[in-house]
């Protein structure tokens, strides 16, 4: 169902997942994919409207992506920095087929996540969740220039590293306390109920 929406000012994090969807998905029709969006975003940020989730679909689809965004082949082995560990690639193999299963495709930077995440997450489809979240985080990170230096500007990062805390080891009673506990930092700061 298609919302309505208003002219919202998109968060780079927001931003990062509209580019992501686009790559990853390039055979959905845009305003299929915007819909998708919109609901996506709805609760988290100012939802856009469709006519501009499709322009933001369109420009990142034409333009020519960056390394790290293009689909995985292990030919990108050469050009990645710090390499990924040859015993991660049968999981990188066997997550990719599934992305391509399922009609989406692996992208290196989330190939070198699965790399870096595999030892950790033994379950195929929570490594790919948890694969994709950090890419994501990564590639709102370069959006943004630099880590922040401020504390208050990672505290949404941090909720999101406090669930998939509790998906990678199982402790979800740890992983939702820190995660309430950085949910009322951030309302704190920006002057919510306590």
């Amino acid at each position: 169902m298609t919302r309505k929406g208003k002219r919202a000012n998109i968060p780079p994090s927001a931003d990062a997942i509209i580019k992501s969807r686009a790559l990853a998905y390039p055979r959905i029709q845009r305003t299929k994919l915007a819909e998708d969006l919109q609901a996506e975003f709805e609760g988290k940020y100012d939802v856009p409207q469709i006519e501009t989730l499709e322009r933001k679909i369109s420009e990142y689809r034409r333009s020519p992506p960056e390394f790290s965004d293009k689909p995985w082949s292990l030919v990108a082995l050469s050009e990645v920095k710090n390499g990924i560990p040859p015993e991660a690639l049968p999981v990188i193999m066997r997550i990719w087929v599934m992305r391509l299963e399922r009609g989406s495709d692996l992208s290196v930077i989330e190939a070198v996540w699965i790399g870096r995440l595999y030892k950790l997450l033994l379950n195929l489809d929570d490594l790919d969740t948890a694969a994709h979240q950090y890419a994501v985080l990564q590639k709102t990170k370069e959006q943004m220039g630099s880590y922040p230096d401020n504390p208050d500007d990672i505290l949404g990062w941090r909720v999101k590293d406090a669930v998939l805390y509790g998906v990678m080891t199982g402790d979800y009673q740890l992983a939702d306390k820190f995660r309430k506990i950085m949910l009322r930092e951030l309302n704190n700061k920006k002057g919510g109920i306590k």
